[in-house]
């Protein structure tokens, strides 16, 4: 990350937003020392936790003298205080507030934290009409950031987060007509360089400039997944600003060649849930809210089935589960129920959240109405379903859909752009599709080969049929990097 800066000159102010224990800044010194060059610049950092303030001054004023024995003349000035409420002054005066610091910085590096802020938190409300479409504490460090930079370079670790998903909508626009990025480092990995985090989604790196005119500029994509490998094997590559930004202002990372070729290949589908009459909604059944109209055991009581998250497995729907499941898995049907049942119909069902350890993270299964003797059946919160708004989908696009939902072809797809364990039904309505016939073609191929399918291979092989994919084009069975 100190690197990332670029060329640090004569006069540079160079802020911290979040220092911590001063980790970062004194990296950046460390790197003016073994640059070994006469230099002077003005560090400032901010914390507000009293422990690592201590510490940060500690440690970052036996930097400075470190410094000043090779010749590097920095002027260090730490601040105990809110670094957004602070930062804000900047952007709008008041004669009451005197706000510390710079208002412009020509280098920004940070860890800021990571945590939502709630509607009534003083930070958001007072950044409303300043910086918009922040949910997350750390977005609204990168949308100062932005607007603090003076022909320089921020470097920011962040989560993934940011790159989709409803949410930051508003912010990705923002910060995009401030910034040009000119890096982004992906630790496709959770298990090695954030295992004691207990880290849900990716970390990454982003490096950004202010906004310049360079409408033909690229993007710099990099990836490692173990720590030995941010020392010697980093994987870099140079991307075009359509790859990065999809059409729906998605930040997209690809990091093969054979990413690049699935963005070119889905991007290319004409087709979608919208144009096919199909709707994507959420399980209505909330578990903590409808608690008294959940049932064990039926007895004779008038009831539905349930169907959680844990019911759905990769094309398949196992109800009940008899072994180990203790929630409840029927649901009163009665009037006070009515609205949160859905009528027994064909649906694909998908999983919203996946494990990080598992190996795919698009899990959906077809849901059959005829499997199912009940003219209502009860949706879990944490469980997707698709329909058609006008009738029902046929068994031939329902299995065919699921297939393709569960292919390692859309499930990398769908990492390129998404970097947790939550899959919401936002991106989902905005996935290309390939042709209706061309899933329900899947769909006569994988009844065709039950129980013994290979679904990877049916939906590569029949999407090469319809000369929508290359003919050389690998069959994906692995789509993470663990």
């Amino acid at each position: 990350m100190a690197e990332q800066p670029g060329t640090i000159q004569d006069g540079d102010h160079i802020l911290d937003p979040a220092m911590g224990s001063g980790t970062l800044l004194c990296a950046i010194i460390e790197r003016l020392i073994a640059e070994n060059k006469p230099i002077e610049v003005s560090i400032d950092g901010f914390e507000l936790d009293d422990e690592l303030f201590t510490a940060a001054q500690s440690i970052l004023n036996e930097a400075v003298v470190c410094a000043a024995e090779q010749g590097i003349q920095v002027h260090l000035s730490l601040f105990h205080t809110d670094f957004i409420l602070n930062g804000l002054q900047f952007l709008r005066p008041s004669l009451l507030d005197n706000p510390v610091g710079h208002s412009r910085y020509q280098h920004i590096i940070a860890n800021p934290p990571y945590f939502k802020i709630n509607p009534d938190d003083k930070r958001r409300r007072q950044t409303e009409d300043v910086l918009s479409g922040h949910t997350n504490i750390y977005t609204l460090f990168m949308g100062l950031a932005a607007r603090m930079l003076h022909d320089g370079t921020a470097c920011f670790i962040v989560p993934r987060s940011f790159c989709s998903g409803n949410y930051f909508t508003r912010f990705r626009q923002e910060f995009l007509d401030w910034v040009t990025v000119q890096h982004v480092h992906l630790f496709e990995s959770r298990s090695d360089a954030f295992s004691q985090d207990e880290v849900l989604q990716e970390n990454l790196v982003i490096t950004f400039t202010p906004q310049n005119e360079m409408s033909d500029s690229q993007v710099k994509i990099s990836s490692s997944a173990t720590l030995d490998e941010l020392i010697n094997g980093v994987r870099a590559r140079q991307i075009t600003k359509a790859q990065f930004i999809s059409s729906l202002g998605l930040l997209r990372l690809p990091t093969s060649d054979l990413d690049e070729t699935i963005l070119a290949v889905v991007d290319h589908w004409t087709g979608s849930f919208h144009a096919y009459g199909l709707a994507i909604s959420t399980g209505p059944v909330v578990p903590f809210r409808a608690e008294e109209y959940l049932i064990n055991e039926p007895n004779g009581i008038l009831v539905v089935p349930l169907l959680w998250m844990q019911h759905i497995t990769s094309q398949q729907i196992t109800w009940p589960l008899n072994h180990g499941f203790r929630k409840p898995q029927h649901i009163l049907n009665i009037s006070g129920t009515r609205t949160l049942l859905v009528e027994n119909t064909n649906y694909v069902l998908l999983r919203r959240f996946s494990t990080k350890e598992e190996q795919r993270r698009l899990v959906a299964a077809p849901y059959l109405a005829d499997q199912f003797d009940y003219e209502l059946i009860g949706l879990e919160n944490h469980l997707n379903f698709i329909y058609r708004c006008d009738g029902e989908m046929s068994k031939a696009e329902v299995i065919g859909l699921s297939a393709l939902l569960n292919s390692g072809l859309i499930d990398r797809y769908f990492r390129i752009s998404n970097g947790n364990t939550q899959v919401n039904a936002t991106e989902l309505r905005a996935l290309p599709l390939p042709p209706l016939q061309v899933i329900t073609a899947i769909g006569q191929a994988v009844m065709k080969e039950v129980p013994a399918v290979d679904l990877d291979a049916i939906v590569v092989q029949t999407l090469q049929t319809y000369l929508l994919v290359p003919t050389d084009f690998p069959i994906l069975r692995e789509t993470r990097v663990v």
